[in-house]
């Protein structure tokens, strides 16, 4: 499971969801995803001691 703003394993209090059953995995992007639409809108955030990745240049802004 992957974060699509970081492409950084999806990462919960320190521990990476990671190996997951598809079942199981199915299951956690559903809760993730309606946590993501409850919480306010201020954009990606980057997970603790990590950098986002860098925006490509060049082309329309």
């Amino acid at each position: 499971m992957f974060d699509v703003f970081t492409g950084l394993p999806a990462e919960i209090e320190g521990h990476p969801y990671i190996d997951l059953e598809m079942d199981y995995a199915h299951e956690i992007a559903g809760i993730l995803n309606a946590a993501a639409r409850t919480e306010p809108a201020a954009g990606p955030i980057a997970p603790k001691n990590k950098k986002p990745r860098p925006k490509p240049s060049g082309g329309l802004n």
